[in-house]
């Protein structure tokens, strides 16, 4: 009887062995006493390209021409990286990612910080010293210039 060769084991297989349509009787016996398998699901492509880091945002090979998005592994940072066509070091432009709540989770009430505002100075008390000072306040200058324009104008029709 000739035997085949089974890279697999150190010695040979007989050929009847390897078909095992022609054992009905074990065939049925092995799929009834094997566990069921869970099938791994085929993952989803995603257009998400991770980095390790700046550096790896700079390894990152692009094509001539194209503008890819590039999420840092480590931190919460995007690089957007760009090829021009002629081959010039890729440009990599960095930012921060920040969650931002939906507009449905956005509450109406406006959080305003603590500020104190015992520093600043009010719009009449800044006036005030402004003349003080000899410089011209804001209301004045507008003043002037409106009658500047007036006047300019009431020459030109002349």
């Amino acid at each position: 009887m000739v035997y085949q060769s089974n890279p697999y084991m150190s010695y040979a297989t007989p050929p009847l062995m390897m078909q095992p349509q022609l054992y009905p009787m074990l065939n049925e016996y092995q799929q009834s006493t094997a566990p069921a398998l869970p099938q791994p699901k085929a993952q989803e492509p995603t257009n998400i390209v991770w980095v390790q880091g700046e550096a790896g945002a700079m390894a990152h090979h692009l094509d001539p021409g194209q503008m890819m998005a590039l999420f840092d592994s480590e931190r919460d940072y995007l690089y957007l990286a760009a090829q021009t066509s002629e081959n010039i070091p890729v440009k990599i432009r960095k930012y921060q990612l920040v969650e931002v709540p939906l507009d449905s989770e956005k509450s109406t009430e406006v959080i305003m910080p603590d500020i104190d505002l015992s520093n600043y100075v009010g719009r009449e008390e800044f006036d005030k010293k402004l003349k003080e000072l000899g410089y011209v306040t804001r209301d004045e200058f507008e003043q002037t210039i409106n009658e500047l324009r007036n006047n300019g104008s009431r020459k030109e029709r002349r």
